[in-house]
């Protein structure tokens, strides 16, 4: 789907684009990055361009770069996944070289935001992460999400199963 551009203060939100490869892979190849995550660092570029192509090519998404106003350097992406007619799934990454400046709570923030306005039919928006990501955990809080749940599940990178944490925002009664 294509998404608009947003804006905020310090932040432009835009259409994900193949050209972004590069700028998605150099973070997203650091353990750092990945410890949170249910796959492994990828290891080469063209090994990542399926993955990257798949995301694009997703239609029942909206997929913004996450770029940082001025300077134009993508630092990030955030997702609106709809996977049922009612129910939208948050999903979002950061650069670790931007973790703790409040650039995540600040995309999620606008795209919960543009959701209500823009996809009447969605009644909450759920988002998940490893239990021991507290700075994700954190921007879910502060961008008005409630823990619901946590769950156990398998990742293929690690021997012992994995706890989720599960957090929901519901759409705001007019």
């Amino acid at each position: 789907m294509m998404p608009p551009t947003l804006e905020t203060s310090r932040l432009i939100l835009r259409k994900l684009e193949i050209s972004d490869l590069t700028a998605v892979f150099d973070y997203s190849s650091e353990p750092e990055y990945t410890q949170f995550l249910p796959y492994p660092c990828p290891t080469s570029i063209a090994d990542f361009k399926s993955i990257f192509q798949n995301l694009l090519d997703n239609e029942d998404s909206y997929i913004w770069a996450i770029c940082l106003k001025g300077k134009h350097q993508l630092i990030g992406i955030i997702e609106i996944s709809l996977d049922s007619p009612t129910e939208a799934n948050l999903h979002y990454e950061i650069n670790h070289q931007f973790y703790n400046q409040g650039f995540a709570t600040e995309a999620t923030q606008t795209v919960i935001t543009w959701t209500w306005e823009n996809l009447p039919q969605i009644a909450q928006i759920i988002a998940d992460t490893h239990s021991a990501n507290l700075g994700s955990q954190r921007v879910m809080e502060k961008s008005g999400m409630n823990r619901i749940k946590t769950e156990f599940v398998t990742w293929d990178k690690y021997p012992e199963p994995v706890e989720l944490v599960y957090y929901q925002i519901k759409r705001p009664i007019s």
